[in-house]
């Protein structure tokens, strides 16, 4: 099995470690972006083996961009255990892996702990010279044959001969023949009489008449390639059909599908039989492939691949992984691959969720798994605003940003939550303000949110060692924040006389060290609700405009808040009829009445006001600094957030 791979300098690889030791998964997925760097990876454990005992190479695979850095170094751990004791009865292979063991006690420090497993460690130099751990080439050369590699490449795939799989077929199956060679010509030849008559044996005389007399043999001793011609002959020929029809009858897609179930249904199975541990991989199984198929591709390699064999999968296809997690067995790792300058990273996902979660994993949960930055926001309205064709105009670097409504759904935000999956990227949460605190009998408490509200999942003695020495916001001393906050809310807060709103400096007070303090934890708290972030006391005039421009339901409800004299009072009642809440999260009044609410969250009355105020105040300004300032003012929280997802980019 393979235990360890590690990957240093080779093409956009900085630093990358693939570490086996604590699993026993035979399905690896690399997933990432194009030119995230996956294939490179590929490439990597590909030139590993092609140059095993190989001192000297031309291909550049040192990043030029930086001069410093003036080697390359690709080391594989590999364990034995398996094979040697598979290999008890092949006196051959045996006395090689007894070779193995001699080496490691003489000329390593691995207690006997580890006695079945070796590294064999590439190390390149910028002209060219490569250089091994291990100086024997009989004990490379083991690994090498033992540890077959198959790289199939999807985009380059042979999709109308399948040669390559008569040569899996004999590489992995291969046999020492029983016979000596000139007995096995003599049956060779009777078998032929006997299928083709008189006229093989006519033919064969000439053809080795000729070979005499130019001076021309074959290596009777390759039994890899007699192996080959042997199974390719048992089975009718070379050239392959399905149902009847030639491979080229077929699509590329549908071609290419019964490549690779073939082939990942052969591999572990003929590997079962012989003293070789085969590692497959696959370089976008996903091209040419409808859903259906990806489907039945995933149930195909979930179903043949075991401990005979390591599959390592790179994909950009969220629907292959959302199918992969579907499965009842835990027996693959997600690796996530991303860009971070010109170096490519890698991060081992956690996918522990898995199991946990009561919620089941969709595309929409595994699109996110291939984002370079996230935002999570509770539902529709955010998603309606974010997504805007205006707001992306303005605020270009949001094209970046790949925004997921977890619906205010905590198992569902834990299998995207790029912190407790271990995603390795930038990442907001955007939650309304009742997510974090609740109001009872005139006072606000801090609510049981563990995911989203940081004040309810907070340890201080943990945070008092290093608050004034994190890189984020250094001088921030969050511990007296939260103080501040715990005794503000102790303070009774009550409604200002028949109004909707609080009138206090405290409780301003109180929201902006909220806010404060969640931030740091990457939590975007809204003033109240993100209808309140489109409402505001600043806009309301133009918003009233707005409205009558809409069809209005309860016209007397309407024409008495537009005549409202106090600005708060009147937005706060507009925000109502929006389906907004109060700075309490109660149900908005009027009258002494429960406001009549004109639109739901999914009327699409967030695009229509926005898109009315960008026509009337944003598009008749020229420069894209006018058209910020002016957006600021009569949208400043929303604004604030903005410009804190957009320095995530």
């Amino acid at each position: 099995m393979i235990k360890k791979i590690s990957i240093q300098n080779f093409k956009s690889i900085e630093n990358s470690k693939f570490v086996f030791n604590n699993d026993s998964k035979q399905i690896i997925c690399l997933i990432g972006k194009n030119g995230s760097g996956k294939s490179n990876i590929f490439k990597a454990i590909s030139y590993f083996f092609k140059y095993i005992n190989k001192t000297y190479s031309e291909e550049k695979i040192i990043d030029n961009s930086n001069p410093y850095i003036q080697k390359c170094i690709i080391s594989i751990t590999f364990d034995i255990d398996l094979l040697s004791k598979k290999a008890d009865k092949n006196e051959v292979l045996r006395k090689k892996f007894e070779d193995i063991k001699r080496y490691k006690f003489k000329y390593t420090n691995f207690t006997l702990a580890f006695d079945s497993e070796i590294e064999l460690k590439l190390i390149q130099y910028r002209d060219g010279t490569i250089k091994w751990n291990i100086n024997d080439k009989s004990i490379c050369n083991t690994i090498k044959n033992v540890f077959p590699i198959y790289y199939i490449d999807t985009r380059h795939l042979d999709i109308y001969t399948w040669d390559k799989l008569w040569k899996i077929i004999s590489d992995l199956s291969s046999a020492i023949p029983q016979i000596t060679q000139e007995e096995s010509e003599i049956l060779l030849d009777e078998t032929f009489k006997k299928i083709y008559g008189e006229k093989y044996i006519h033919s064969k005389e000439k053809v080795e008449g000729d070979f005499k007399k130019y001076g021309i043999t074959l290596d009777k001793y390759n039994f890899d390639s007699k192996y080959k011609m042997t199974f390719s002959m048992r089975f009718g020929g070379e050239h392959f059909l399905i149902d009847g029809h030639s491979l080229d009858y077929y699509s590329d897609g549908t071609s290419s599908f019964n490549y690779l179930k073939l082939l990942i249904s052969l591999i572990p199975k003929i590997s079962e039989l012989s003293c070789k541990y085969p590692i497959v991989l696959i370089d976008e199984p996903e091209i040419g492939l409808h859903n259906a198929l990806i489907t039945e591709f995933v149930d195909c390699l979930c179903d043949s691949i075991n401990k005979n064999a390591l599959s390592i999968i790179s994909t950009h296809s969220s629907k292959l992984i959302a199918d992969l997690s579907h499965r009842s067995f835990n027996n693959y790792s997600l690796y996530k691959v991303y860009k971070k300058g010109f170096s490519s990273v890698v991060n081992k996902m956690n996918t522990k969720w898995i199991d946990d979660s009561k919620h089941k994993v969709t595309i929409r949960e595994t699109e996110c798994y291939f984002s370079d930055n996230i935002v999570y926001v509770e539902g529709e309205t955010e998603v309606q605003l974010f997504s805007h064709p205006k707001i992306l105009e303005l605020f270009d670097k949001l094209r970046k940003v790949h925004f997921y409504s977890f619906d205010s759904n905590d198992s569902r935000l834990r299998s995207v939550h790029s912190g407790i999956i271990n995603l390795g990227i930038p990442y907001k949460i955007i939650v309304d303000m009742d997510k974090i605190i609740d109001y009872y009998n005139n006072m606000f408490c801090i609510k049981k949110e563990l995911l989203v509200n940081p004040l309810s999942n907070y340890d201080e003695k943990k945070f008092e060692q290093y608050r004034f020495y994190s890189h984020k916001q250094s001088d921030i001393d969050l511990i007296s924040i939260r103080n501040d906050i715990f005794k503000l809310k102790k303070k009774q807060f009550s409604l200002k006389n028949n109004k909707n709103y609080i009138e206090d400096n405290d409780y301003n007070h109180l929201i902006d060290l909220i806010i404060k303090f969640s931030n740091y934890y990457n939590v975007i708290v809204n003033w109240s609700t993100i209808e309140g972030a489109l409402i505001t006391y600043e806009n309301i005039d133009e918003f009233i405009k707005f409205t009558k421009t809409r069809p209005i339901k309860f016209e007397k409800q309407h024409s008495i808040i537009c005549n409202e004299t106090d600005v708060k009072e009147k937005t706060v009642l507009m925000l109502g009829v929006y389906n907004g809440k109060s700075e309490t999260f109660k149900k908005i009044k009027l009258n002494k009445k429960d406001i009549s609410i004109e639109a739901n969250k999914t009327s699409g009355w967030v695009r229509e006001w926005i898109s009315y105020f960008f026509e009337n105040k944003i598009d008749v300004l020229s420069t894209p600094n006018e058209k910020r300032v002016e957006f600021k003012k009569f949208f400043p929280q929303l604004f604030s957030t903005l410009q804190i997802i957009e320095s995530m980019v």
